[in-house]
């Protein structure tokens, strides 16, 4: 999922004239705060399941009810503790509503949509669109269709450069026909 975030926050970037570079980043960043999120759950409560619901929600109801914040906070302020630019926190932080931050609007939306395309790519259901969110950076339903078809063949190539065995389904959740 990370991945693939990332090369769709790259390429929407670089439609946009916005930096591939810091996009590409925070794309690959935008799930740090599961990984807390996890790590804590291993520990502490094993057991525990978050309800996920599709895009643009995903677990966020369940993270605020158990632990009283979302993944998106908890990756924002580990980022923001590992002193990285806040052109990387701040979309990764607002990633859930970016029209509600006051700076790096464009890379919240970015990073919001590289989710939407991600999602899709990863065959996680069919995200809905965001017509809003789409005219705000200047973009099409057919080009964000474009990216996803963009991203689809640029994970293929990556996983047929590391040649990778096939994982079992519930390890390989972005599995690239």
């Amino acid at each position: 999922m990370s991945v693939a975030g990332a090369i769709a926050a790259e390429v929407l970037a670089s439609r946009i004239g916005q930096a591939r570079d810091t996009a590409y980043t925070f794309g690959l960043l935008h799930c740090v705060g599961m990984v807390a999120i996890n790590e804590w759950s291993l520990r502490h409560s094993p057991g525990l399941k978050l309800a996920m619901a599709q895009f643009p929600r995903e677990a966020t109801e369940a993270e605020r009810a158990v632990f009283g914040f979302i993944q998106a906070e908890a990756g924002g302020a580990l980022l923001e503790h590992w002193q990285l630019p806040t052109e990387i926190v701040t979309p990764v932080r607002w990633q859930y509503a970016p029209q509600a931050t006051a700076t790096h609007r464009h890379s919240a939306l970015i990073l919001h949509l590289a989710k939407w395309v991600r999602d899709k790519v990863c065959d996680r259901g069919p995200p809905p669109s965001d017509r809003a969110r789409l005219d705000a950076l200047r973009l099409t339903p057919a080009m964000l269709e474009d990216v996803t078809d963009l991203v689809t063949g640029r994970l293929r190539e990556i996983d047929t450069l590391l040649q990778l065995p096939e994982l079992p389904a519930d390890l390989h959740r972005c599995a690239v026909r």
